[in-house]
């Protein structure tokens, strides 16, 4: 996917080439891009595209004008009829759409006037969810429903500081949350409840799943200046101790030393 559209690339007996190729109208280009198995929604300014890869080709299978400018998005599972979520610019709301002809279901005004940054739509121990970050580090998450689209249960979390990246991985055979900022951490689902993890990194700008020979079920995390390789322990098991103090407790410091906290 470029600004200018998108291009399907295919591999032929005599090496790769290029199979398909849809161009935007207009003069706006593409700014935010979202891709299921074989279906790519893309947006230029406040039109979303919804384009479907079929035997080779490329087909544009819908396309809506928002409101306003579109911020973020991304598709939910579902296949042919999977939820897409939209963040919107001015009016700093999230927008869930219905595939294949992306009709509207539902509209959440999120709470100040932070501008949503990034927007994930997954399902964790059966239950969908849809998770908004904003650009002040601070996120909304909401509990959907698949079959009308409906946000409930909202709730609002401080991740860091700075604008926050959200990407889903597979780690012991289940679907876990990425957070990509300057206190990067990992959301997962215990209990059917969300469980935020830090993570032993400063910063993390960019992740993606990684599955090779020599990596076996790793991530490769991204920094501005350099690639990090690694594993995710089993971050179900979470270890609680009880520590009676005799008194009650004023302020709890933490020694980046020695990294414990008193």
């Amino acid at each position: 996917v470029t600004d200018e559209g998108i291009r399907l690339i295919g591999r032929s007996p005599s090496g790769w080439k290029l199979s398909a190729e849809w161009v935007v109208s207009g003069a706006r280009g593409l700014s935010v891009v979202a891709c299921g198995p074989a279906t790519v929604v893309a947006a230029a300014g406040p039109r979303v595209y919804l384009v479907a890869i079929q035997d080779g080709a490329l087909e544009l299978k819908a396309e809506v004008c928002m409101e306003e400018e579109v911020a973020c998005l991304d598709l939910g599972p579902g296949g042919d009829e999977a939820l897409l979520g939209v963040g919107l610019w001015t009016d700093i709301s999230v927008r869930v759409l219905k595939l294949p002809d992306l009709r509207p279901l539902h509209t959440e005004k999120l709470s100040g006037e932070i501008i949503p940054r990034s927007l994930l739509i997954c399902v964790l121990e059966g239950v969908c969810y849809l998770l908004c970050a904003l650009g002040d580090g601070s996120m909304f998450y909401f509990t959907v429903d698949q079959e009308t689209g409906v946000l409930t249960n909202k709730k609002k979390v401080t991740l860091g500081t700075q604008p926050t990246v959200l990407r889903s991985f597979r780690s012991l055979s289940t679907t876990n949350i990425f957070a990509c900022s300057d206190r990067p951490t990992v959301i997962f689902s215990s209990n059917h409840k969300l469980v935020f993890s830090n993570v032993n990194l400063k910063e993390v700008t960019h992740m993606c799943s990684l599955n090779a020979q020599a990596y076996p079920d790793s991530l490769a995390l991204a920094t501005d200046s350099t690639v990090t390789i690694g594993t995710i322990d089993e971050i179900q098991k979470l270890h609680i101790r009880t520590v009676p103090l005799g008194e009650t407790p004023r302020r709890i410091a933490y020694q980046e030393a020695s990294q414990v906290r008193y």
